[in-house]
C-alpha cells in the first residue's frame, strides 16, 4: 500500500487548526526576533512567545485527537 492510500483529506476545521498553529508559531518567532533587533525587551518577548506557542500546541493536540493519533 502506498502513502496515497493512507492519506486522509483534512476537513475545513482541521485545516483551520493547522493554519492557526502555523500562524501562532510565526507570531512567536517574530516576537523573539524583535528582541534581537532591540524592538522589545527580552522578558516581554519571551512571555508573548510562550503564550503563542502554547496556543499552537493546543491547536496541534486538537488536530492530533481528531486524526486519531496518540499524544
Amino acid at each position: 500500500m502506498g502513502t496515497e492510500q493512507h492519506r486522509r483529506n483534512l476537513d475545513y476545521d482541521e485545516l483551520s487548526l493547522l493554519i492557526a498553529a502555523e500562524s501562532r508559531i510565526d507570531i512567536a518567532m517574530s516576537k523573539l526576533i524583535a528582541t534581537t533587533q532591540g524592538v522589545t525587551d527580552a522578558t516581554t518577548a519571551q512571555v508573548a512567545a510562550i503564550s503563542e506557542l502554547r496556543e499552537a500546541r493546543d491547536a496541534i493536540r486538537v488536530l492530533r485527537d481528531r486524526l486519531g493519533r496518540p499524544h
